[in-house]
């Protein structure tokens, strides 16, 4: 019974990180969207559209 606990336990903490890990990505790569498009040529209005979620 106290495996069964302490293996609950560690794959809750396992998967809290994984979701911390992913949060880091996605604010990561959303912060450099608008550098990225105008890098590949586009235009403000098109960076700006990506950045407001249309």
């Amino acid at each position: 019974m106290i495996l069964n606990i302490e293996m609950s336990v560690a794959v809750f903490i396992l998967l809290g990180l994984i979701a911390l890990l992913e949060d880091f990505t996605y604010e990561g790569a959303r912060g450099v969207v608008g550098a990225y498009i105008a890098v590949l040529g586009g235009t403000s209005i098109a960076v700006g559209a990506r950045l407001e979620g249309c």
